[in-house]
């Protein structure tokens, strides 16, 4: 079934025996995502003396970048330049620590934090509520608006239209995102899910303003057009204001070229 903008969520099956339920369930909940701070941040206190406990890092935009193309884009146009991490998001299972993501602030544009997800492979779906909370959470009363960067195959993209060709870009908002998007809206009946449609669903429910910018490819091997898909993004904020190429740009796409697609292609 699905949630707000597509978030697939997997019920559980009744195929199972009882007992072996209860071993994936006791599996599932064994695991536990961390997040890890190498140095100590000093928050900024927004309780107004009333104690409610309630803190803000003073973040205005929350960037989350989840996906082989953005997290390329990302890479060449504002993760590389100096930064602090502020945290390390790990999961830890059975005494097997292992980093998914991490939490980045451009030490030019401090209102700023990137989430930059790591894993090779697309986060359990289970662990998405997880994560996404714990962020959320991190971020405690900061009044920020969300930029959400992903991919999808081409061959999940649903259109009537004929003669569509790839790489193209699309968007999805909350109903408390006032600007102007970089791209047109996904149409009907496309949906997106993965953890970037988890971010999007929680910032629909608690009000928060957010755009999901989407990049569909279809390449076998990784290409530099799934990266520029994303380049409209340079016309709006926080990308107008963060964004400067790297110097090695076209190390880090002749690098990238060589990688197969993590993404499904109508010839995979």
């Amino acid at each position: 079934m699905a949630t707000f903008f597509g978030e697939i969520v997997f019920p559980s099956s009744r195929t199972f025996e009882d007992d072996e339920e209860d071993e994936i369930e006791t599996a599932d909940s064994s695991e536990v995502i961390a997040f890890v701070h190498p140095r100590t941040f000093v928050p900024i206190d927004t309780s107004n003396g009333g104690g409610s406990g309630r803190v803000s890092y003073g973040f205005q935009h929350l960037v989350v970048v989840s996906g082989q193309a953005p997290e390329v884009f990302a890479t060449c146009y504002f993760i590389h330049q100096v930064r602090d991490i502020i945290a390390s998001i790990r999961i830890e299972k059975e005494g097997v620590n292992r980093v998914v993501g991490l939490l980045i602030r451009p030490k030019a544009h401090p209102d700023v934090l990137v989430c930059h997800l790591l894993a090779p492979e697309p986060l359990e779906n289970h662990l998405h509520f997880t994560l996404v909370q714990q962020l959320f959470n991190f971020l405690g009363d900061s009044n920020v608006t969300v930029t959400i960067l992903a991919s999808c195959s081409g061959s999940e993209y649903k259109t009537e239209r004929s003669g569509v060709t790839f790489p193209l870009l699309r968007c999805l908002t909350s109903s408390s995102f006032r600007g102007t998007p970089a791209c047109s809206f996904l149409e009907s009946p496309n949906t997106v899910s993965d953890v970037g449609a988890a971010v999007l669903s929680h910032c629909q429910i608690h009000h928060i303003p957010a755009v999901m910018y989407v990049g569909y490819t279809d390449y076998i091997f990784f290409d530099s057009r799934a990266v520029n898909v994303f380049n409209p993004l340079l016309t709006v904020q926080p990308f107008l204001r963060i964004a400067k190429k790297c110097l090695n740009f076209e190390e880090h796409m002749k690098r990238a070229g060589s990688q197969p697609t993590r993404l499904d292609s109508l010839y995979t």
